[in-house]
């Protein structure tokens, strides 16, 4: 939404927006990833995740990734 809110909204919001989901994305998953630790060994190279998110042209692409495989992990620990 924020990427295709380019043409929609004003600068100043859309700036916003993007910085905020692009600090965003990091912070969630390392603290994500920390209590999941707690219940499952997975997973194990957390900073590539939180690394290859601050890049913000690919940002989703690690943020699915880690979604997908986090939704596994738990699954498999059920």
């Amino acid at each position: 939404m924020v990427f295709f809110g380019v043409t929609a909204l004003s600068q100043g919001l859309w700036s916003v927006l993007f910085v905020g989901t692009w600090l965003g994305l990091p912070t969630a998953i390392y603290l994500d990833a920390r209590s999941l630790a707690e219940y499952t060994e997975w997973p194990k190279y957390r900073w590539l995740y939180i690394a290859s998110s601050l890049v913000w042209v690919v940002a989703v692409v690690p943020g699915l990734i880690y979604l997908w495989r986090r939704r596994s992990a738990v699954d498999a620990g059920n």
